[in-house]
């Protein structure tokens, strides 16, 4: 029986891996698409329409999904849990868009996905496991001088780009965390999912109603389109994966998305860079092997305290 567990364990957390490369990389994508082909002026329509098609999605899925198991009355949620949940969302996605703002969105995207593994594997007590993000955080500090060198950001713009960059990875570890103690608490990703947007649209939507109503928006079915494709449905693929692989993988996995989003906008607008080709390569690189080792050696630690004793 022990076995069987460990077994059933195994596959779920591999299939949780599997997951989230698939939603970082449609992520990724995503994220260049829009970038690329939405005006600064709509991005927080096309925010809002994307977390409040994931919240439909997800509330639709709650009520109208069966899956396995689901005969039983689900959990209910705790006020504090939902509150968590609805603020470590908002936090790393509204904090992230604003350092965007202040650095270049690179810079911001690369310190929030390098410091989250840090942040989880601090919060989770797993001081044995620091080698892998401090590694992760090391090649991105590197890749953020580089990017800024040169650039014409104040020094106060720069510290505090980079300050709320660093509360969006705090946020992101948040959001992982959460997710992994409400599974084991007994919600499923639909539950999860159900609760967590209501925030992140709420505060887009009324940020996005003047120019809605001024009727500065072109294209506005359009443009909600490319919210709900490339941030909404993956943003949901990537719910789903986060609460079956481990915390510190899916960190670490996360910090892929900056990399194609870099090589997603560079195939798209044809200006490629040598040294942060090289840079992002080492980045991708170094989360694949982390990923890879922590998930190792903790199926080597089960497997020791499960072994009898001679």
């Amino acid at each position: 029986m022990p076995s069987m567990l460990r077994r059933a364990s195994m596959k779920r957390s591999s299939l949780g891996v599997l997951v989230v490369v698939v939603a970082v990389i449609w992520q990724g994508v995503g994220t260049a698409v829009v970038g690329t082909s939405v005006d600064p002026t709509a991005s927080l329509y096309v925010t809002f329409t994307a977390f409040g098609s994931a919240a439909l999605i997800s509330v639709a899925a709650r009520f109208l999904v069966r899956g396995p198991g689901t005969a039983a009355r689900p959990p209910r949620m705790s006020r504090g849990d939902f509150w968590m949940l609805n603020l470590v969302t908002a936090g790393a996605f509204g904090t992230f868009y604003i350092a965007a703002t202040l650095v270049p969105p690179t810079a911001a995207s690369v310190t929030e996905f390098s410091i989250a593994p840090l942040v989880v594997a601090l919060a989770s007590r797993m001081r044995r496991r620091l080698v892998q993000p401090g590694v992760v955080l090391l090649i991105a500090a590197t890749m953020v001088v580089l990017i800024l060198t040169g650039t014409a950001r104040t020094p106060a713009a720069i510290v505090s780009g980079l300050g709320l960059a660093t509360v969006a990875g705090a946020c992101a570890a948040g959001v992982l965390l959460t997710s992994s103690h409400l599974t084991r608490h007994g919600f499923r990703a639909r539950h999860i999912a159900a609760n967590r947007f209501h925030l992140v649209w709420l505060v887009t939507g009324a940020m996005a109603l003047p120019a809605v109503l001024r009727g500065n928006l072109q294209e506005p079915g359009h443009l909600a389109l490319v919210g709900v494709l490339c941030i909404g449905l993956p943003i949901l693929l990537l719910q789903w994966g986060i609460t079956l692989c481990p915390p510190l993988p899916a960190a670490l996995l996360l910090t892929m998305v900056p990399a194609v989003v870099w090589f997603t906008e560079s195939a798209m607008t044809g200006r490629w860079s040598s040294w942060l080709a090289l840079t992002m390569a080492a980045l991708v690189l170094a989360a694949i092997t982390g990923t890879v080792s922590t998930s190792v050696s903790k199926g080597i630690r089960r497997g020791r305290r499960r072994q009898p004793a001679h």
